[in-house]
This record gives C-alpha cells, sequence and structure tokens, in this order.
C-alpha cells in the first residue's frame, strides 16, 4: 500500500514540474514576442518622417452684395412669398470659402507658387517639393495636406499646413491664405459687377413703376378733386391705397440705390478681406 502511495506522489511531483517548466517556457515566449512587437513598433515610428502643421486663424469680412441683395429681398418681400430662385440666398463667409479653397483655380495658385524649406534654401514649386509632378495628382496630394475649419459661433477660420518641412509648413499656410484672400477678392468684384448690373436694371424698372403709380395717383385726384372734402369712405380707400403704392416704389427705389452705390463701392475698393488673428 505504502508502494503504490509513493508512487503516485512521485507522479504527481513530475507533473508539476512538467507544469513549471511550461509555464516558464511560455512566459519566456510571451515575453521575446512583446519585446519584437515593440522594437518593431519603435523602428517603424522612428523610419516615419516627423510631420510638421502650421496654421493660421483669420476672419473675413462678410459684406458682399449678394448677401446685401438678399437682405433687401427679406425686408421688402414677406418671408412665405420669397423665392429662393428668384433671389440669391445668403451664405456665410466660411463656406463661401470653404468651396474656394478646394477649387482647381486655387489648387493651381498654390501649386505654382515658390516655396522655400529647411532641407532646400531655393525656391521651388509644390509639384518638385511633393515630387508629384502630374496635375491631378498633385491637386490631390495637396488637399491632403491642407484643412479649412470654421467655428459657426465666432464665424472665425482656421488653415492648417501639414508636410515633413517645419519651413515648408509655415510658408504654405501663408501662401494659402494669401492666394485665398486674393481668389476671394476677384470673386467679389466679380459678383459686384454682376450685381451693379441687375441693380441697375432693377432701378431703371422701379423708376417706371413709381413713374405711374405718381401718375395714376395725381390723375385719380384730379378726376376726383371736388369730391375729397366729403366722407365718402370709397374714396378715402381708394386715396389710402395710391398713397401706399407711391410709398412702396418709393421705398424700394431708395433701398435699391442704397444697395447700387454699396456695389459700386465694393468693386472699386481694394481693402484686405480677412482680419488675421494669429
Amino acid at each position: 500500500m505504502s508502494k503504490v502511495t509513493l508512487h503516485r506522489r512521485e507522479e504527481s511531483f513530475g507533473l508539476l514540474e512538467k507544469s513549471i517548466t511550461d509555464l516558464r517556457t511560455y512566459r519566456r515566449r510571451v515575453y521575446l514576442f512583446t519585446t519584437f512587437v515593440a522594437t518593431a513598433a519603435l523602428a517603424i515610428l522612428m523610419s516615419l518622417p516627423n510631420k510638421y502643421t502650421a496654421s493660421a486663424r483669420f476672419l473675413p469680412h462678410d459684406i458682399t452684395p449678394v448677401n446685401q441683395l438678399a437682405s433687401l429681398a427679406a425686408s421688402i418681400v414677406p418671408q412665405d412669398l420669397l423665392s429662393s430662385s428668384t433671389l440669391p440666398g445668403m451664405k456665410s463667409e466660411g463656406s463661401k470659402l470653404r468651396g474656394l479653397y478646394k477649387s482647381n483655380r486655387f489648387l493651381d495658385a498654390v501649386l505654382k507658387r515658390q516655396y522655400e524649406s529647411r532641407e532646400n534654401s531655393a525656391s521651388l514649386s509644390l509639384y518638385v517639393l511633393l515630387e508629384e509632378p502630374h496635375k491631378e495628382y498633385a491637386r490631390i496630394e495637396l488637399l491632403d495636406r491642407i484643412r479649412l475649419d470654421e467655428d459657426l459661433k465666432s464665424t472665425i477660420l482656421t488653415l492648417g499646413a501639414t508636410t515633413d518641412d517645419p519651413v515648408l509648413s509655415a510658408n504654405l499656410a501663408n501662401a494659402c491664405i494669401e492666394e485665398l484672400e486674393q481668389l476671394k477678392r476677384e470673386m467679389e468684384k466679380q459678383s459686384a459687377a454682376e450685381e451693379l448690373n441687375f441693380l441697375s436694371a432693377q432701378i431703371r424698372e422701379e423708376k417706371e413703376n413709381l413713374k405711374l403709380a405718381e401718375n395714376d395717383q395725381t390723375e385719380f385726384l384730379m378726376k376726383n378733386r371736388n369730391y375729397m372734402t366729403g366722407d365718402d369712405p370709397v374714396l378715402r380707400q381708394k386715396v389710402t391705397e395710391h398713397e401706399a403704392k407711391v410709398f412702396y416704389y418709393s421705398h424700394v427705389l431708395l433701398r435699391l440705390n442704397k444697395m447700387a452705390t454699396a456695389a459700386e463701392m465694393s468693386l472699386n475698393r481694394d481693402t484686405p478681406r480677412f482680419t488675421l488673428i494669429e
């Protein structure tokens, strides 16, 4: 009986020793694997180029003739009668600029500019610095490196540029701001010229409407001058209608003239379109 018990104890000790050995082997393998993964990850990170982001915050000036024309329409025509297809709607300057900075016109202007970098003292175009001579691919590459965000509460815009070179990132961000402002200036001048032509035609039309309304009012008063001293409610109602019609066309004409003056000033002004914050 004692021999059987002793044999079982020796067998149990053997299994325990084998388990401990297997556990040590497993721990050693886990340690080696973890060390290998960490070393490989560190090597990959060290092999990747550093990324540098330069950003600029600015505030656009919201005084375009299109927005002023939409304000005029909203002040004269009831909101439920105003059709979005008849007059341009009001848009924030941020939404307009986000559309402009993705346009080929802006991207091509930025790509053609000359830039200095930390590695190259000579000024080179982005086609060379990005090593992408094909225009379409260069545009895609540039869009991947720049970003324009808007704070809807403060309407402040932030433009960021990311490259492998800190000097190039800063120069690229500045170039984007300058080209975006120049494009905005050109678009505003074109829009102002179009709005001025439109407003001039509207002013001529409203002058004719006002002249007709005044003539109708004068003709009505002349025909009924002998009865105007009475208390005829129909005549008083007609007088009120003619006065309201003349006042309406006078008000519209006054606002259109102010709009035309603003559009002409916008066409001729050459002031900064952005206010740089930092």
